[in-house]
Formats: C-alpha cells, structure tokens, sequence
C-alpha cells in the first residue's frame, strides 16, 4: 500500500505521517502493527496517554511505551 490508498480518507494531499493512539489493548495494537504492515514507507507515530483513572495506568503506559520503542517507523 501507499500513503495514496488511504484516500478518500485522508485530505489531499496524503498526509506525511500518520499517529495511532495505542492504550495497550489488543484492539490499538493490532492497529498499530496493521499499519505500520500496511505503510512501510510511512512513519507511523504512536502515541499513549496516561489518564490516571485507575490505579496502574502509569505502568501501563510506560509498558506499551517498551513495547513500541523498538517497532519499526
């Protein structure tokens, strides 16, 4: 796939790069691995956000921030 395919979803022209948000679910990492699968070539930036709404939600992030230190883009 190409930046291109995303359209119509995307304005025009395609973005450069892309975000995901990832809370650590398997849902957001699966789209996370998707797309960096699907776009090779684009950098896939992927963000996380501790809330502080439950207890352990600091060491949840920090580990999805472990996980997806080393994915590529």
């Amino acid at each position: 796939m190409r930046p291109s395919d995303l359209h119509p979803f995307c304005p025009d022209p395609p973005p450069q790069r892309v975000a995901v948000a990832v809370s650590g679910g398997p849902d957001s990492m699966a789209l996370l691995h998707m797309m960096t699968r699907a776009f090779p070539a684009m950098p896939i930036v992927a963000l996380t956000f501790d809330h502080g709404l439950r207890k352990g939600s600091a060491a949840e992030a920090r580990r999805v921030g472990d996980w997806i230190a080393d994915w590529p883009n």
